[in-house]
């Protein structure tokens, strides 16, 4: 409204401070029913202050229109009653018919006042600004009934996407919970398995440990041999395990495997006679060839457990050492004359720790060697009797195992 007053000021000078008062009252009476509107939530009320501010512009154009001369053109207040019709049908979210009504209500009025006090001199002109104002009336009506289609869709929409939101809320709880249902149910299936495995691992253990004990029975030098054994293996094998050629051959299971599973190689001792296993002086070649039976006896009694407890069970590797821990490098050893790497690597490790134990323990066929007389041994069989890396890996820490072997022994 005050924008347009400087079109007052070039069209029509002498009206031009009274315009401007009626547009200031306008502009005034519109800021105060926005204050109020604001000032609260009016719930339905907020129409009427709408149609408050309708009348009160409408028919401040309507006087404006009236005070001019009626041979004058005043066109330009004709398009300012059609933006007030235009502004009230499409910018207030009411039903088309509630504002159709009022705006026909003024345009009653305008024409009546028009009609009664001022006679138009320009019939036909009259009769052109009319048809103008009655156009709009009606683009104004077929905007607010779109407009209002538009905003019944919109809040349709609204609706049903604000039921779709509880319901995936809803969908969203009840998820949560049997997410967390199922969580727990994982968390006790996890801890049961922890403990079935820790009940295995111990069923192991305990497992290699009586079967080693059948041989413990029949050798007194076996249980420390055994003891010193599971070490020596454990040290050479985290050593080996170093050198890139073997860090994915040797980890930490491979490790604890080799350390349980050592104690098993002599388990077929136990069938070989006492005569024989324990005499004191030099074996025969008959005796001899009787002792080596152990190895076969003794991978085989592992292979049935094997095959009973399924494939890759923990006696597998239990069984691999008792029967090729006597193979030797070169091809020359027993049961079958594995060579070079057809022997398990468990397994060459097993005969440097055990020939390692036999040359510095005290046997009943031959009297305790010092450390540095078996090392000197176990280098001079390197790539003969024993794999050259395993031999490089135990001259390694080979101090550092006969400090072990000692502290083990005095406990």
């Amino acid at each position: 409204m005050p924008l347009f007053g400087l079109l007052d000021y070039f069209l029509y000078p002498a009206q031009w401070r009274t315009f401007l008062i009626y547009r200031m009252i306008a502009s005034g009476g519109c800021l105060i029913l926005w204050a109020v509107n604001r000032s609260r939530d009016w719930g339905d009320q907020n129409f009427y202050l709408g149609l408050t501010a309708f009348y009160l512009v409408g028919g401040i154009i309507i006087k404006m229109i009236l005070d001019l001369d009626s041979n004058s053109l005043s066109t330009p207040y004709y398009a300012g009653l059609n933006l007030v019709f235009i502004g009230f049908c499409l910018l207030l979210p009411v039903r088309p018919s509630r504002t159709f009504l009022h705006t026909l209500v003024l345009y009653a009025i305008y024409l009546t006042l028009t009609l009664t006090l001022n006679w138009p001199s320009y019939a036909l002109i009259f009769l052109a600004n009319n048809l103008f104002v009655v156009a709009t009336l009606v683009i104004a009506y077929v905007g607010a009934h779109t407009n209002m289609r538009l905003r019944w869709k919109e809040y349709l929409l609204r609706v049903d996407m604000e039921g779709m939101q509880a319901m995936l809320r809803e969908h969203s709880n009840s998820l949560e919970v049997l997410v967390d249902k199922k969580h727990q149910a994982l968390i006790r299936k996890v801890r049961e398995l922890e403990e079935q495995q820790e009940v295995q691992s111990k069923t192991q253990k305990a497992t290699i440990f009586g079967l080693a004990k059948l041989a413990d029975s029949r050798d007194k030098y076996t249980g420390e041999h055994l003891d010193r054994v599971r070490i020596l293996c454990r040290e050479i094998a985290l050593e080996l395990g170093r050198d890139d050629r073997y860090r994915d051959r040797i980890d930490a299971s491979f490790v604890d495997n080799l350390t349980d599973s050592c104690s098993l190689h002599d388990l077929g001792k136990v069938a070989i006679p006492d005569d024989i296993l324990l005499k004191p002086g030099p074996l025969t070649a008959e005796e001899y060839d009787v002792i080596k039976l152990h190895t076969s006896i003794g991978g085989e009694a592992l292979r049935d457990m094997d095959e009973k407890l399924g494939q890759a069970s923990f006696i597998s590797m239990g069984r691999e050492i008792a029967l090729f821990h006597h193979e030797r490098y070169d091809g020359g050893g027993y049961p079958n004359g594995l060579k070079g790497e057809e022997i398990p690597l468990s397994a060459l490790i097993v005969a440097i720790a055990d020939t390692y134990d036999a040359l510095t323990s005290a046997r009943c066929y031959q009297p305790e060697r010092p450390h540095a007389e078996a090392v000197e041994i176990i280098a001079r069989e390197r790539g003969a009797h024993f794999h050259p890396d395993v031999v490089d890996a135990f001259l390694r820490i080979q101090n550092r195992l006969k400090e072990r072997i000692q502290r083990t022994t005095k406990n």
